[in-house]
């Protein structure tokens, strides 16, 4: 096992790439590197490693510098020397305390992560003065202060902050100064309180596509979410204390509140975001479904949205949606049901009049509680042929268990599923998950304007259940505008329209 090198390859003029991971015997260095050839530098998982030698010269050509999982605690100063640095990973270097004022010397580095370095606090001022860095990662380091060093960095478009709560919460960083460059904030598992994200703190980010508050503490959001005119993803899962939402940006795609079990409102969270919005999630949110607004608005909104396509800021059009609650039991609109974890049917034909443009389907499963670390998946495969992309959910933490029966509700359109026969099968990756029933529901182009909401006994299993369709109302979801067809009249989905209130689901 290597345990030194010789200094003579530290200073070799022609070696381009040097690759020592994974040398768990090597302690030291030599005391100086001076490889004017070399591009790439990996000391990776070299779990003994204490220091990393002194820059001599010039070395502009190095572009990638890779010290993940080494216990050195610090930087040599003459670290300003490689200039031509753009990627440099110090992932999981637990001893590193600090990093050396000089690090405004590496003028090309786009990328710089620090993930798992739970000893550094502080980040030097100088920091600032990387005018290209573009992603930087703090995330699980012990930094907890406002560092006005981020607002300088004029071209940073993602930061990572999650899981910096080491000794006490973190305190959010003066971040005015971004203003339209920064599009991905990562704040998950801070343990931000009420009250720690301000009213205004949102009012800089005017690219913000994707924000990660996942985790945390508080019990609302500010209002200045709206402002964020271009965020498209929205994790919140885990927030235990969230009780409501604001109203929400007009262009989210994404929104996961997956174990916010406080959540009981969300006021007109959605509203702005139906017609853009084809994730919808929420794992163990039993009060949020036994509230009337949602149980009344989202299906006849959704329903209205998923007639259209949807035109993304960064994506193309797509006519996709899917949807996590809880519940219990197939909606009882499905024309097709099976008490198992398939279903077969025979494509229904087209008339001159109304042409099937896909299918609605959905199952009821359950998570049991389970100690597994590997992600957990529920997938729809179709039999004979290949899917271009194939329906799933994941679990992730863990495994994390439900507290009721869920069901999944997504659409798949008629082009995908292009044959006589359509066999459908859901199938899990691990015997935690258990799949008790499944549907598929044609969905028709016509009967897309004959919801027809009414009085119905509700099951305290779905909030499904406390609506029903006219018979002949044969879907949720279709592509209709794809082909030229305008939506006549949307009067029936009117905002003011009223369905019955559903009863609470019933307690366990």
């Amino acid at each position: 096992m290597l345990s030194e090198i010789h200094p003579s390859l530290l200073v070799h003029k022609k070696i381009t790439y040097l690759n020592m991971e994974s040398c768990a015997s090597l302690i030291t260095l030599p005391n100086q590197i001076h490889m004017e050839s070399l591009e790439e530098l990996s000391l990776s998982f070299c779990y003994k490693l204490e220091k990393f030698p002194e820059i001599i010269g010039s070395m502009d050509c190095l572009y990638s510098l890779y010290l993940d999982s080494t216990v050195i605690k610090v930087l040599p100063i003459s670290i300003e020397l490689l200039s031509g640095l753009e990627y440099f990973s110090l992932k999981y270097c637990e001893n590193l305390v600090s990093l050396p004022v000089t690090i405004n010397g590496l003028k090309s580095l786009q990328l710089f992560i620090l993930s798992g370095c739970s000893k550094l606090n502080n980040l030097p001022e100088t920091l600032g003065q990387l005018e290209k860095l573009d992603e930087l990662d703090l995330s699980g380091t012990a930094i907890r202060q406002s560092m006005a060093s981020i607002s300088l960095m004029k071209n940073l478009t993602e930061l990572d902050f999650s899981g910096c709560k080491v000794h006490s919460k973190v305190q959010l960083p003066t971040l005015s100064g971004f203003y339209g460059s920064l599009t991905r904030l990562n704040l998950v598992d801070c343990n931000m309180e009420e009250g720690d994200i301000p009213n205004d703190f949102f009012d800089s980010f005017s690219s913000l596509t994707w924000l990660g508050l996942s985790k945390n503490n508080f019990v609302s959001l500010p209002g200045s979410i709206n402002h964020l005119s271009k965020l498209e993803f929205l994790l919140l899962d885990g927030c235990k204390r969230l009780r409501s939402l604001p109203e929400l940006p007009s262009n989210v795609i994404s929104i996961y509140v997956d174990d916010c079990v406080a959540l009981e409102t969300t006021s007109n969270a959605l509203r702005l975001c139906y017609s853009t919005l084809s994730e919808f999630s929420c794992l163990n949110c039993l009060k949020l479904i036994c509230c009337n607004n949602l149980a009344s608005s989202m299906p006849k909104e959704f329903l209205k949205a998923m007639a259209k396509p949807k035109e993304r800021l960064r994506f193309e059009p797509i006519n996709q949606f899917g949807m996590v609650i809880p519940g219990g039991e197939i909606p009882e609109w499905f024309q097709h049901q099976s008490e198992t974890s398939s279903i077969k049917i025979e494509r229904p034909l087209d008339s001159c009049d109304n042409k099937m443009v896909g299918y609605a389907v959905c199952c009821v499963f359950y998570v049991h509680e389970s100690q597994c670390i590997a992600l957990l998946r529920i997938s729809c495969r179709v039999t004979s042929i290949v899917f271009a992309n194939e329906p799933a959910i994941y679990f992730e933490d863990n495994c994390r268990k439900t507290m009721s029966d869920h069901l999944w509700l997504f659409y798949i359109s008629a082009k995908e599923l292009n044959q006589d026969f359509i066999e459908l099968s859901f199938a899990q990756n691990y015997p935690g998950l258990e799949l008790k029933k499944c549907g598929i529901h044609p969905v028709y182009k016509k009967e897309l304007k004959e919801l027809k909401p009414r009085a119905k006994k509700s099951s305290s299993s779905s909030f499904w259940n406390s609506y029903e369709l006219d018979e002949d109302f044969l879907g949720s979801t279709a592509d209709v505008d794809y082909d030229g067809v305008e939506d006549e009249d949307e009067s029936y989905f009117s905002a003011d329209d009223e369905l019955p209130k559903p009863k609470r689901l019933r307690s366990s």
